[in-house]
């Protein structure tokens, strides 16, 4: 099985096509979530940037993450429910077109996009 750990968390990475990379790491890192109370990530993954997040964030933020891609979707789900941030991550499967919120949301976050011409992950 193939994982990457974090501190507080650790990613399994083998059903998902897209793997943990450098840019989402720092992303998530980087990301300004110090007033996010509400926060929404699309395309979830693994769940990488949602549990980054829920591990910066203070334990009243919610983050709601949407996955399209089935296994991608399972993965995240099992990674985000063997962390410690469970409670505070919503993930849903299915279509960021079609997803409706009937609040509005203080962060958004996505991974950086991915070209056809790029190094596969390992």
């Amino acid at each position: 099985m193939s994982s990457f750990k974090f501190k507080q968390f650790e990613i399994q990475q083998d059903a998902c096509a897209m793997k943990v990379s450098l840019d989402a790491c720092l992303l998530g890192a980087l990301c300004d979530v110090k007033h996010g109370k509400r926060i929404l990530d699309i395309g979830a993954g693994t769940g990488l940037l949602s549990l980054m997040l829920a591990q910066r964030c203070t334990s009243d933020a919610r983050i709601e993450a949407i996955e399209l891609d089935e296994p991608a979707f399972k993965q995240a789900l099992q990674n985000i429910n063997h962390s410690p941030f469970s409670s505070m991550i919503t993930l849903t499967h299915g279509n960021i077109n079609y997803f409706k919120s009937s609040q509005l949301f203080d962060v958004i976050i996505c991974n950086p996009p991915f070209f056809s011409q790029q190094l596969k992950g390992a």
